[in-house]
């Protein structure tokens, strides 16, 4: 971003017919990586919580059964 800004600070006027455009390119190439990163990253703490609330839906329906069979047995 600082060679973009100094680029267009430098080349007042020749900015228009692209004196900083391969600063600009390169900005916009950072910018896009780096959001494919934290993408990448978001996914897998997404992908973390949807297993852990998977296991302990898991949990509280194995436990819910055991307790509805166990009422089914002193019920007889």
């Amino acid at each position: 971003m600082e060679a973009l800004v100094a680029c267009h600070k430098e080349h007042n006027i020749s900015k228009w017919w692209g004196a900083c455009n391969d600063a600009k390119f390169a900005l916009t190439k950072c910018l896009a990586e780096e959001k494919t990163q934290l993408r990448a990253e978001r996914q897998e703490k997404a992908r973390q919580r949807h297993r852990e609330l998977r296991r302990q839906t898991e949990e509280r329906t194995a436990a819910a059964a055991a307790q509805q069979q166990q009422q089914q047995q002193q019920s007889q």
